[in-house]
C-alpha cells in the first residue's frame, strides 16, 4: 500500500509596524509492505520573514529530509 500524507502551514500577523510571515510545506510518502510495517521519506521546505522597524528585515529558509519506519 502506498502512503501519501503531508502538511502545509502558512502564518501571517502584524502588530503595529512589526510583521511576521511564515510558510512550511512537508510532504510524506511511504510504503506499507506488511499488515504492520511501513517505511518512507519526509521532505520539508519553508521560509520565514520578520520586519521589525527600525531593525533590518530578517529572512530565513529551511530544508529537511528524514526517514521513518512504523510498526503498528
Amino acid at each position: 500500500t502506498l502512503l501519501v500524507a503531508g502538511e502545509i502551514e502558512a502564518h501571517s500577523d502584524k502588530t503595529g509596524d512589526n510583521k511576521h510571515n511564515a510558510f512550511q510545506f512537508e510532504p510524506m510518502v511511504g510504503y506499507q509492505w506488511d499488515k504492520n510495517w511501513a517505511a518512507g521519506l519526509v521532505l520539508g521546505v519553508g521560509s520565514e520573514k520578520r520586519e521589525n522597524p527600525p531593525a533590518a528585515e530578517q529572512k530565513t529558509s529551511n530544508f529537511k529530509v528524514g526517514a521513518f519506519v512504523r510498526y503498528t
